[in-house]
């Protein structure tokens, strides 16, 4: 099934190519958006981890439970055509359990791939994702449900123009935590939205790494609708030579979500003087009753970052590889499962500008 009919009939796919829809504000017009849907055929092989490609199941550890229904959250998001051209799709549902669950996704090329994670009432579980992007489009909603926790680790290699979108609802005291790794050689689009109910907790926080020549947009909306909801933004990037990175945080309060404790922080790191970057931390507060601080700040790699390692008698490139070294690893060791598979994965991606 080709859904591009459905992309270019709606308004704000129109409002893109007039360049009037701000949550595009800087993509290329020429992308492309024809995807298709492939039916979905499951694969009953068992294996240590989750392996899907586009949606299809290769193959599964025991125990693991999938369905196909339709969407449990289509709440509709305005901005986002390529999320919305899918709502009416049959989703491929997992249902998780206590403990880990390993997940290989491979999006391939033209394909648009839906799922849905539910995380039942009560149950605490860690994922660790690890997403290969090859020219294609994935949503992800996932719901947290009352009293649930979710530590979500991800490790995403794009290789071709790609589009991830990622829907999560926090129900009544739930806590989702986010920590990811993710590098790319081409242009990518990362939008995700948390919508917070009373009580729950949301942490966002990594490293995004864009290549010499890439385009990365990183888009966070939380969505605090009910009192007492509390919510952490923190990414780092490493932006190469005349390569763009593009980090939009934003964090909206409703008027009844009273006790609200919010923060954002935005860092880039340029290795040339030809990387370009663009940091957007915003709030939009409709009660008194608020704890939000945001901020944002943008370096380039020169030597007086490193002035102290250089005086006790290291090298240049010595130097600058410790510094961007530690700088990777602060920005993915702040949750414990998984840190060193994302520091591991993020370190072999970075070349070290050579003078």
């Amino acid at each position: 099934m080709d859904i591009s009919r459905r992309i270019e009939s709606s308004q704000s796919f129109l409002a893109y190519r007039q360049n009037q829809n701000e949550s595009w504000r800087r993509m290329a017009k020429g992308c492309s958006f024809s995807f298709k849907v492939n039916s979905c055929a499951h694969h009953t092989q068992e294996s240590k981890a989750l392996h899907t490609k586009s949606a299809c199941v290769q193959s599964s550890p025991k125990g693991v439970c999938f369905e196909m229904q339709h969407w449990n959250n289509k709440t509709l998001w305005p901005d986002e055509f390529l999320f919305d051209a899918v709502n009416d799709l049959d989703v491929l549902t997992i249902k998780g359990k206590s403990g880990v669950l390993i997940w290989h996704d491979h999006i391939e090329d033209s394909c648009a791939a839906c799922y849905q994670l539910v995380v039942p009432s009560g149950v605490e579980m860690i994922l660790q994702e690890q997403s290969l992007f090859q020219s294609g489009m994935r949503r992800l909603d996932i719901i947290i449900e009352e009293g649930a926790v979710l530590h979500h680790s991800i490790c995403a290699n794009v290789q071709q123009e790609s589009y991830d979108f990622l829907n999560v609802v926090v129900h009544k005291n739930a806590k989702y935590e986010q920590h990811f790794a993710v590098s790319g050689s081409q242009s990518f689009r990362r939008v995700q939205r948390v919508r917070l109910e009373e009580g729950s907790t949301a942490i966002v926080e990594g490293c995004l790494i864009s290549k010499s020549g890439a385009r990365i947009e990183d888009q966070v909306l939380f969505q605090h609708i009910k009192p007492s909801a509390s919510s952490r933004h923190h990414v780092k990037t490493v932006v190469a030579a005349n390569a763009i990175s593009d980090v939009c945080s934003f964090v909206d309060v409703s008027s009844c979500a009273n006790m609200t404790q919010s923060r954002q922080n935005i860092e880039h790191l340029m290795l040339e003087d030809s990387a370009r970057v663009f940091s957007k931390p915003s709030l939009k507060v409709r009660v008194d009753d608020v704890d939000c601080q945001h901020g944002a700040i943008s370096r380039v790699l020169q030597q007086d970052l490193f002035f102290y390692m250089l005086s006790r008698g290291l090298d240049i490139q010595t130097a600058k590889q410790m510094y961007i070294q530690g700088y990777i690893k602060d920005a993915v060791s702040h949750m414990s499962h998984y840190s060193n598979e994302r520091y591991k994965y993020l370190a072999k991606e970075v070349s070290v500008p050579s003078e």
